[in-house]
């Protein structure tokens, strides 16, 4: 059996579309997604968001602490601004981090994660403790009920520490903890 070709340019353009739109709803935010991303050993991969020169996913090789990524990505703070003082922990694989200046008190830092599907692609290992109703969502086989039971199990049970305790959530068996462990 043959195809014709207007049958087989409607699935390359329907698969088109369909890469296009996953691609902007993993990177929401970047101008320019990376096309290929290879995490080196002893790396910890960062989104870096508003108030740096050049947002984006970046690569943060060992020893390097909070305020040595903010004199590296963002050299155009006012002359004299200060970083607010205080403790900083130490930076996390799949954080997101965003800068404001406000006059007189020095820089404010915002730190958060990327969302589950980014860390996915990226190959950064997601946290059940760290991860938000719309994470949970993100995984294959877990959809808006399922993950609405593990936040309540959270929220009433807390935070369950490790990825195999999932299974303490109805619904969350052997298999499907074994089938997702890859991402954790």
């Amino acid at each position: 059996m043959r195809r014709s070709a207007g049958t087989l340019l409607l699935v390359a353009c329907a698969l088109a579309l369909y890469g296009w739109h996953w691609h902007r709803a993993t990177f929401p935010q970047m101008e320019k997604s990376p096309v290929f991303f290879a995490p080196k050993p002893g790396s910890l991969t960062v989104a870096l968001g508003a108030g740096f020169s050049i947002p984006g996913i970046h690569q943060i090789f060992d020893g390097t602490d909070l305020d040595d990524v903010i004199r590296m990505a963002a050299p155009d703070l006012p002359p004299g601004c200060h970083v607010q003082s205080g403790p900083k922990p130490a930076l996390v694989d799949g954080e997101s981090l965003e800068l404001s200046w406000n006059e007189g008190q020095g820089v404010e830092i915002k730190r958060g994660f990327m969302s589950a599907g980014q860390r996915m692609i990226l190959g950064v290992r997601l946290h059940p403790d760290r991860m938000t109703l719309r994470d949970w969502e993100a995984l294959p086989g877990i959809g808006p009920k399922l993950a609405e039971r593990i936040e309540e199990d959270r929220q009433k049970n807390g935070d369950f520490g490790v990825w195999s305790e999932v299974q303490r959530v109805k619904g969350i068996g052997p298999r499907r903890i074994e089938a997702l462990e890859k991402y954790f």
